[in-house]
């Protein structure tokens, strides 16, 4: 350390580290970093090049500068997310790093306990497993037994777990062959990995299980055995306790039965507003509903089923997330003194639109492209933009109520309008008004035209009245925030 920071001839000038150099060490004479590999966690990454951008003699010195393998995806992936905010590197660092630490930290210290016992963290990495919906059973057991979950597989099956005795999760992968269903064939099989997750919350006697299979895994089953037969699936009306604090709710799909009869219908997008009033009428009983909205302020998507007692959230999380976001729902759904589900009140309704009947102010990409919005790109003719370059705004709006669509990046633009109207097969379309076609690329999908893609995630229009619609369908939105006191002279 004296030779690093001895700046005459003979101090050290190059250092070589491998996974060294970490938490607590900083390197303030030392301003070039050349990455081979980086680390898997971004966290850590950041900390790393944190210790030689910590200031130092700039008069002698200089600015931190960063080379990296860009070959490596990840890399290119990581750093690039940098470049692009055009900030200095401090700025940067300080601020991803508190977004991202926490929720890294945590991930390394349940990775590091699932390596306690098992094997499979010897076969995949425990980091990039995303569950993203559960399972609830209520137990009475004093203790658990995970390891039994392959009493519910089959005898020809293979699999690995990583278990973490001290937090009571674990987690598994089965490899499974079976017979093709199409055809009576004795030589083609069908090969799949399903992957278990579970956790014992034991201070609230509570059992969370994510399957990627629920079915082919026998989790009721498998929730028996580890529990000494003490395991009860949490159904019913408390599953909808997940939609209560949610506001501004919009029903995605939802899925009803006819009371007193066994049929059973299911509603997507704007029909969603025909299940609704089916079940106010009494008519129907919700089985099963996916509804976005906003909680705490934040986006969210709560989705639920009561007969088979599943509950998901909108993205898949790391294994750290998904306990936490279990831990959150928990309090929802054991709630005693809760009130009732909210299952229709105040959730927002689309209706058909004929025209436009409020002021367009603003356009945004559809939800899609917004949850997913790098690795995204718009084509305007032969040139590909990223979807994050690329501005949408209100042209013009023309004496029937179509509004003309601008999408431009520095260099490239066009303009589509869209129109409403009964005498259309789809109730609207898109149609260029100006410059090159335009096409959007997902990142390994081809090409598809612009209104081809907004026919499955179209763009949301905001109007001056503070309601929204997309294509022919319209979100009327109540606002009323109430009226504030006026302040005493």
């Amino acid at each position: 350390m004296a030779q690093l920071y001895d700046r005459s001839a003979s101090g050290s000038r190059i250092v070589v580290c491998v996974d060294m150099l970490g938490e607590g060490v900083d390197l303030p004479n030392l301003k070039i970093a050349a990455l081979h590999d980086t680390h898997k966690s971004l966290a850590v990454t950041l900390q790393f090049i944190g210790r030689i951008t910590r200031k130092g003699a700039d008069a002698t010195i200089g600015e931190a500068t960063v080379v990296t393998n860009i070959a490596d995806p990840e890399a290119e992936k990581k750093l690039g997310d940098l470049y692009a905010e055009g900030a200095d590197w401090d700025k940067i660092i300080k601020r991803l790093s508190e977004e991202r630490i926490e929720q890294e930290l945590l991930l390394q210290d349940v990775v590091a306990g699932l390596k306690g016992k098992g094997t499979l963290h010897d076969q995949l990495s425990l980091w990039n497993l995303r569950p993203r919906s559960t399972q609830i059973y209520r137990t009475s057991c004093l203790e658990w037994t995970p390891t039994l979950y392959t009493k519910v597989l089959k005898s020809k099956d293979q699999t690995w777990y990583a278990l973490d005795e001290a937090e009571n999760l674990m987690v598994a992968v089965v490899h499974r062959e079976e017979a093709v269903d199409w055809g009576n064939y004795q030589t083609l099989e069908e090969t799949a990995y399903h992957l278990l997750v579970m956790w014992w919350d034991q201070p609230n006697n509570a059992l969370f299980i994510y399957a990627s299979d629920y079915e082919a895994l026998r989790t009721e089953q498998l929730a028996s055995v580890v529990t000494g037969d003490s395991a009860r699936l949490l159904s019913g009306t408390p599953i909808f306790q997940i939609l209560n604090n949610v506001e501004l709710p919009l029903a995605k799909s939802l899925g009803s039965s006819r009371v007193g009869a066994i049929s059973f219908t299911s509603y997507f997008g704007p029909n969603v507003t025909e299940g609704l009033a089916s079940i106010e009428k009494a008519e129907s009983e919700l089985n099963n509903i996916a509804c976005i909205g906003y909680e705490n302020g934040d986006r969210v998507l709560w989705g639920g089923a009561k007969r088979k007692g599943k509950v998901w959230q909108q993205r898949a999380g790391t294994l750290a997330e998904w306990v936490e976001w279990c831990k959150q729902t928990w309090k929802k759904v054991s709630a005693e003194k809760a009130s009732a589900p909210n299952i229709t009140e105040d959730f927002l309704r689309p209706f058909r639109l004929t025209s436009h009947n409020s002021y367009p102010i603003a356009i945004e990409w559809g939800e899609h492209a917004q949850n997913a919005f790098s690795d995204q790109f718009v084509d305007f003719g032969p040139a590909a933009v990223p979807l994050y370059l690329v501005d949408l705004d209100v042209d013009a709006v023309q004496a029937d109520g179509s509004i003309d669509i601008r999408l431009s990046s520095e260099t490239l633009s066009a303009t589509y309008r869209l129109s409403i109207s009964g005498s259309f097969p789809a109730g609207y379309r898109h149609i260029k008004v100006s410059g090159p076609d335009v096409g959007f690329k997902k990142k390994n999908k081809d090409v598809v035209p612009l209104d081809e893609h907004l026919a499955v995630d179209p763009f949301i229009v905001r109007y001056a009245d503070g309601t929204y619609s997309y294509n022919c369908y319209h979100i009327p939105t109540s606002l009323n925030a109430g009226r504030f006191p006026r302040r005493a002279a």
